[in-house]
């Protein structure tokens, strides 16, 4: 593949993590597959036009009439796959069956991850996280300016209330692993089993960047008093760092999802905080506090 079809399918890729119009490109009903965190996956008959997978592998055994590209993992294409556009591995690599159709001139943009064992499986780790941070950090940024007054009801709720909102979140997560079981059953729940397990991730990603702006405005750093953007990028450091550590990092990332997917729910993301915490008293988290709370 050429460098200018190359450069075209990364362009595609970031274009798509920053555009509003990603919100929506998990709809089934959608001409686009994006998975954040996950697997962007399209099944034998299906018909898309790009595939884009953050932090997660592109799988395709469809017709993509685009491109297909995967940041942080690999595309994986199947013998029924046929791509008409670029298919590109930013850390991972391109298994293509030989009876697949892709590509015109039968070549991949590929950066390869490094070895799996010893340093190389830790710096393939360090990769990985980066990219789902550097996502998490620019959804955040999306947010601030598209939806403030959503997320600082949502950074009210984890401030006021941190133990209730954590625990909301859990329930909520537990909730929808066993509805999606429950619609899985039945032929006429699949599609809505299908949309809530799409929705969840990007459900967790938009509490995630809750919890980074809260993290970050209560780090004692006098360069980050007053200024969201800073504390925001610095709570996703924190993040960052957190899930580079084995067991702890695990439990970090856990606490920091449930805590913001539960904000998330208490607030069914409206511009105004759970009732019973308006009005309470200012919490203050460390030398500093995000405005809203």
């Amino acid at each position: 593949m050429t460098r200018a079809r190359a450069q075209h399918a990364l362009a595609l890729a970031l274009a798509l993590a920053v555009m509003p119009g990603v919100a929506h490109a998990d709809d089934p009903a959608s001409r686009d597959r994006v998975a954040f965190g996950g697997d962007a996956v399209v099944a034998p008959g299906e018909v898309v036009e790009s595939v884009a997978a953050f932090g997660g592998d592109a799988i395709v055994a469809g017709r993509v009439e685009g491109d297909v590209v995967s940041f942080g993992g690999d595309v994986e294409l199947a013998p029924t796959a046929e791509v008409l556009g670029s298919v590109s591995s930013l850390g991972g690599r391109v298994d293509a069956d030989p009876s697949a159709r892709w590509s015109s001139d039968g070549e991949a943009f590929v950066i390869p991850r490094p070895p799996s064992t010893g340093l190389g499986a830790f710096v393939e780790e360090a990769f990985r996280q980066a990219v789902a941070h550097g996502l998490l950090f620019l959804l955040a940024l999306l947010l601030m300016g598209l939806a403030p007054e959503r997320l600082g009801a949502m950074q009210v709720a984890i401030v006021r209330d941190p133990t209730r909102t954590a625990l909301h979140g859990l329930a909520g997560y537990v909730a929808s692993a066993m509805l999606i079981v429950a619609l899985a059953i039945t032929v006429i729940g699949i599609p809505a089993a299908v949309a809530l397990a799409l929705a969840l991730p990007l459900a967790t990603y938009v509490g995630l960047a809750a919890s980074a702006s809260v993290i970050g405005a209560a780090l004692p750093v006098d360069r980050l008093k007053d200024r969201p953007v800073r504390q925001l990028a610095a709570g996703v450091l924190v993040l960052f760092v957190a899930s580079l550590v084995p067991y702890l990092g695990t439990l970090t990332v856990i606490a920091a999802a449930c805590l913001g997917t539960g904000a998330l729910i208490r607030t069914r993301f409206g511009t105004t905080p759970p009732r019973e915490l308006v009005g309470g008293p200012a919490v203050e988290v460390g030398p500093y506090r995000t405005s809203a709370a």
